[in-house]
């Protein structure tokens, strides 16, 4: 109610440029929500997207790590039989030969497995295709050795596999690979006695977010629980992301990385434990949004400024009439009536205008009609009254007054007595009004 009110009391002219403003930015501001509606959405349809498409990466590694552990698993029961030939044989060493083709038979069947190592405690305990030992140093001074040994009957992911004491034969880069490892557990006392150690390369991660897409500028990477790098495409964001940004198992959040804003997407894997992290850019995504909102922008702008200029003159083209009308207005309420509009359109404020003239006219001719009919009043009521005073009358009153003057002896006064005296005979000689002499 107090809008309404205070919108009232605008004056005119600015009630209308308020008015065309508001009506001409009513369409942009309708396009505006409409498009920051849609983009929302759209911005959450490419986040719910990096969802779905790190969830399908993890869950397509997990599957190609399953398959390889049972693939250990296979190796882990020749290694197994291997050890109770060698048992059973103490005095003897038995040909590798047999078990070493299993192991050949496995990489060979795996294009992703780059090498198989079956490691002791004994220095020369260890069985190997496609590796081989550096140093005589035994194996279960190795990380990866004590890692598994301290997991027994669970698999252990290593994604950096530097510093070890094994070489490889085949042409890859311990950049190339990341490892398993799973402890050789005895059948009846559970007691370790040996780990199986597979070398697997990148490929089996690279051909899952491969068949992903995330914009031009997105991507995902793999990290191990630590926030140690796995696999990744080669960018300059992702060692830029720090891993101490995530603390739960499924996070979402945004950041600026070199002036661009980043949004990334962590999908914890509970079975290998790694974390799998989309990430999109945020500029990319909402540059079509940014460039529709500065075009908006500057149409709204280019419509301001076109609305000021034309209202600003259709409002004058309104109210300068009705202020010149209300100008002859106050004149003609102070008394004078020869004011008129001079009408410069046909519309509707010219017809007010003509209006008033006709008003003012009419006003004219009734004060100019007013003013004959009293003047005509008055000369019947002189013509009233000089019937009244007859002739007789004053000469009566004319002898009284001489008459009066002798008595007293006031010769001037008898003298103008006998003046009008004679002046009323001759009058009525004549056949004239007392009143009408000159």
């Amino acid at each position: 109610m107090k809008i309404r009110e205070a919108f009232g009391n605008i004056r005119l002219r600015n009630k209308l440029v308020l008015s065309y403003i508001i009506m001409a930015l009513a369409p942009f501001l309708i396009f505006a929500i409409a498009s920051s509606v849609y983009f929302i959405q759209q911005l959450q349809a490419t986040t719910t997207h990096t969802a779905q498409l790190t969830g399908q990466v993890s869950g397509a590694i997990d599957v190609y790590i399953n398959r390889i552990e049972k693939t250990m698993d296979y190796a882990g029961y020749a290694a197994q039989r291997y050890r109770a030939a060698l048992e059973k044989n103490r005095n003897t060493n038995p040909d590798q030969a047999g078990i070493r083709e299993t192991l050949t038979d496995i990489r060979l069947s795996h294009e992703e497995i780059a090498g198989i190592l079956i490691a002791t405690e004994e220095a020369e305990g260890y069985v190997e295709d496609g590796m081989s030992r550096i140093s005589r140093d035994p194996f279960s001074a190795e990380s990866w050795y004590r890692k598994a040994e301290e997991a027994p009957g669970r698999m252990v992911l290593i994604s950096n596999v530097t510093g070890r004491n094994i070489t490889t034969r085949d042409d890859y880069s311990v950049d190339d690979v990341f490892s398993l490892a799973k402890a050789l557990q005895g059948p009846a006392t559970g007691e370790v006695w040996g780990v199986v150690l597979f070398d697997v390369r990148h490929t089996i991660i690279e051909e899952s977010i491969r068949q992903v897409s995330i914009g031009d500028k997105g991507f995902v990477y793999i990290m191990d629980g630590d926030g140690g790098m796995v696999y990744t495409q080669p960018n300059q964001v992702v060692y830029r992301i720090d891993p101490t940004w995530f603390t739960g198992e499924e996070e979402f959040l945004t950041t600026s990385i070199l002036g661009e804003t980043y949004q990334l997407r962590l999908q914890h894997s509970g079975y290998t434990g790694w974390n799998t992290v989309g990430v999109f850019s945020l500029d990319e995504t909402m540059g079509g949004v940014y460039t529709v909102m500065l075009i908006l922008g500057l149409c709204i702008l280019a419509t301001v400024l076109l609305l000021l200029a034309v209202s600003f003159r259709l409002g004058d083209s309104i109210t300068r009439p009705i202020s010149r009308l209300r100008s002859l207005m106050r004149k003609a309420e102070e008394g004078d009536l020869s004011v008129r509009f001079r009408r410069k359109y046909q519309d509707e404020i010219g017809d007010l205008g003509q209006s008033f003239n006709h008003m003012i006219e009419r006003i004219d001719k009734l004060i100019r009609q007013v003013y004959i009919e009293q003047q005509h009043m008055r000369d019947a009521e002189i013509k009233v009254l000089q019937e009244q005073i007859k002739p007789h009358f004053l000469y009566n009153t004319l002898d009284s007054i001489g008459w009066m003057a002798r008595e007293h002896e006031a010769q001037d006064i008898v003298r103008l007595v006998e003046a009008l005296t004679s002046m009323f005979r001759v009058g009525l000689s004549q056949g004239k009004d007392f009143i009408t002499l000159k």
